[in-house]
C-alpha cells in the first residue's frame, strides 16, 4: 500500500480526519462518532452530506454521517425484555431512546488506526462501551473499518462483541446525494438485504 493512500490531519475541536485516496476516489472520516465526512468522485463531486469540521458532529442532532448505536433506531418506552429481565434506557426522544441514547455510538470520539487490510487504504476505529453505559447490559467491544477498494468501492464492515446477553443494532446513519447537491425526489435505491426491521408508531 502507498503510505500517502491514508493520512490523519486535525478536524477541529479535538477531532481527527482520515483521508483515504485511490484511482480518482477520496474518502474522508472523522473519528467523531466514526461518521463518514465525504465521498467525492474523480469529477470532484462530493456524494455525502457533512459538516465542514469536528465540532459540527459533536451534537448533531440529523446524525449525518456517524455509526449510530449501541442500537440504532427507536427503542419504545426507553425499556426492553432479555431472558426474564428489564432493562431502562437514558431516554433522548421524550420516553424512547434514539440511536443509543443522548451519549450513544454517533457521538463520541473513537480509537482510530490507519493500518490497511488486503492492501486497501482503510481506516479502523474501535470504541469500548461498559455495562450499563445508557442502560444497555454487557460491555461491548465495537469496530467500524471503512476499506477504499480499487474502482472506488467503499467498505464498510461493522462489528461488535458483548462479555453477555444484550441487544446490540450498528449502522451507518450516512446522507447520500449521488447528484451531488439539490433534491434526491428521483433517486432511487436498492438494498440487497436478507432482513429488515418494519417501524410501528412509537
Amino acid at each position: 500500500m502507498n503510505p500517502e493512500a491514508t493520512r490523519l490531519t486535525p478536524f477541529g475541536d479535538g477531532a481527527t480526519l482520515a483521508t483515504l485516496e485511490r484511482d480518482g476516489f477520496r474518502v474522508c472520516v472523522t473519528n467523531r462518532g466514526a461518521a463518514l465526512v465525504s465521498l467525492v468522485f474523480p469529477d470532484g463531486t462530493d456524494v455525502v452530506l457533512g459538516y465542514g469540521d469536528g465540532a459540527g458532529y459533536r451534537d448533531d442532532g440529523y446524525y449525518m454521517g456517524p455509526v449510530v448505536g449501541r442500537y440504532a433506531n427507536r427503542i419504545a418506552g426507553g425499556r426492553f425484555d432479555l431472558n426474564g429481565h428489564t432493562w431502562t434506557l437514558d431516554p433522548n426522544e421524550g420516553a424512547n431512546q434514539l440511536h443509543g441514547g443522548p451519549d450513544g455510538f454517533g457521538r463520541r470520539d473513537w480509537s482510530l488506526d490507519t493500518d490497511a487490510t488486503n492492501g486497501h487504504p482503510a481506516v479502523r476505529l474501535t470504541l469500548d462501551s461498559p455495562h450499563l453505559d445508557q442502560g444497555f447490559p454487557g460491555r461491548v467491544s465495537a469496530e467500524a473499518l471503512y476499506e477504499l477498494e480499487p474502482g472506488g468501492l467503499l467498505r464498510l464492515t461493522l462489528t461488535a462483541a458483548s462479555d453477555r446477553p444484550t441487544v446490540v443494532s450498528l449502522t451507518s446513519h450516512a446522507y447520500l446525494n449521488l447528484a451531488g447537491g439539490g433534491t434526491v425526489a428521483g433517486h432511487e435505491m436498492r438494498l440487497y438485504a436478507r432482513r429488515y426491521t418494519p417501524l410501528d408508531g412509537a
